[in-house]
């Protein structure tokens, strides 16, 4: 009887291996089906979305500052006032009960109120933000700009002072839009663009208007918008490589300069990016124009279009606004990773279904670099490759690096003293001899 079986087994184990080609190919058609589906809902549903709101485009939730009803933002078109949340959700890809979660956001950050265009923010898969402003310190800007005009030969500043760079000098009658005043009351901020810039200072004693100037908000260096910083985490589980990661991806108006701080990381960017922010690291893509982290301080960081970085960061910290400890926080000291490389390091699959997000979701259509999506055929995940040390073997499945400090001593006028450096191990990885996890420095590959 075992004899007559075994042909009989072997041909059901051939069969079987034929079919596993068959159902991976399967299940990327049904997964790009539904990333496909999601999107077309998401632009039907957010496409007219205004300033200063969030949109439900699919499988989203949101939690609120005020006494709001969780049902306001149950279905996809929902729409709340970004003022309001405090965390707004997209679920992860799950291909049995068919959820794919986006959401879209507006927001005008440290734009002015006349400038047309704002910045777009699409929450895709397994992503949470929440907000970094108390409701009652954000800055609050006028639903629309009083119109003003200088009375004589004016120049316009760079900031609210009389030292600032010159911007231009503006001809008596000159029409402009004004938003803010300086905490002095002696300074108006009107939108006026200058090179990637679009807003400028002038004096209030070379202006007229008949319009009630002291309505304006104060405007300090240290003011935000609702929404224009907050805390970002995101799951790092994708079952299907050619769906996108879960991500935030932020647009703004192309070849405008937009301030934005996430995980306590300020960012400038210049058009188009990507964070993905999981556990010990947030990762930064520019798809489109460029971005500056930390701008303006010694560890300020250009990255031109098509390139990438890690930034360490602290887990499980209360620092937004929901009052849980859940938030993560970027740093600069003793971060190894802190260096820009090229997309061909991290390409994504994903990435390139991308391009189905509608441009009517957006300022202008998505632009995907070439280098940042593997050739057709050429592999790539739905997630970050994994960074393992030459001769160390892959981690397994689901195993992540984990960050620790440790100390370093050093000899020196007659004592020690200890250097502590970031450095990260693998759970998985343990020492036959000692028994204890090994630890290596952080890759700067």
């Amino acid at each position: 009887m075992l004899q007559s079986r075994a042909p009989s087994f072997v041909v059901i184990s051939l069969l079987l291996l034929a079919l596993i080609p068959q159902i991976s190919h399967a299940q990327t058609n049904t997964c790009d089906l539904l990333v496909q589906t999601q999107f077309v809902q998401t632009s039907n549903s957010c496409s007219d979305i205004e300033n200063g709101a969030a949109c439900h485009g699919s499988d989203a939730n949101a939690t609120f500052t005020d006494a709001i009803t969780s049902d306001v933002f149950d279905e996809p078109g929902d729409t709340v006032g970004v003022t309001s949340l405090e965390d707004l959700l997209t679920m992860p890809l799950n291909i049995a009960d068919q959820t794919f979660g986006v959401a879209v956001m507006d927001i005008k950050a440290d734009l002015p109120v006349a400038f047309p265009e704002s910045v777009t923010m699409l929450l895709i898969g397994d992503t949470q933000i929440e907000g970094g402003v108390e409701p009652e310190e954000a800055l609050v800007l006028p639903d629309e700009a009083l119109g003003v005009a200088v009375l004589t030969d004016s120049e316009l500043r760079e900031e609210p002072s009389a030292t600032a760079n010159s911007v231009a000098v503006l001809p008596g009658g000159t029409a402009l839009q004004a938003d803010g005043m300086s905490a002095d009351s002696q300074w108006l901020r009107v939108y006026y663009r200058h090179g990637e810039k679009v807003s400028a200072w002038v004096n209030v004693s070379t202006i007229a208007t008949s319009a009630d100037i002291t309505t304006l908000p104060v405007i300090t260096p240290e003011s935000r918008t609702s929404m224009q910083e907050m805390y970002l985490l995101n799951g790092q589980q994708n079952p299907c490589p050619t769906a996108p990661p879960p991500m935030l991806l932020i647009q703004g108006p192309r070849e405008t300069e937009v301030n934005l701080t996430v995980n306590d990381a300020d960012i400038r960017l210049h058009s188009t990016i990507i964070l993905q922010s999981i556990g010990a690291s947030m990762r930064l893509y520019v798809l489109d124009g460029s971005a500056t982290v930390f701008p303006d301080t010694p560890f300020e960081i250009l990255l031109p279009e098509g390139t990438f970085i890690d930034l360490c960061q602290l887990s499980n910290l209360d620092l937004g606004i929901d009052d849980l400890a859940d938030d993560p926080q970027v740093f600069t000291e003793q971060c190894l990773t802190l260096q820009t490389r090229s997309c061909t390091e991290g390409r994504v699959a994903g990435f390139a279904a991308l391009r189905q997000i509608s441009p009517n979701l957006l300022n202008y259509p998505l632009v995907i670099p070439a280098v940042c999506v593997p050739a057709a055929g050429g592999g790539g995940g739905g997630g970050r490759p994994p960074v393992v040390p030459p001769g160390l073997p892959p981690a397994p499945p689901n195993t992540r690096p984990e960050f620790v400090q440790i100390c370093v001593r050093a000899s020196g006028n007659g004592g020690t003293r200890c250097f502590f450096l970031l450095a990260r191990f693998r759970p998985d990885l343990v020492d036959p001899v000692t028994g204890r996890q090994i630890i290596f420095p952080i890759e700067t590959e």
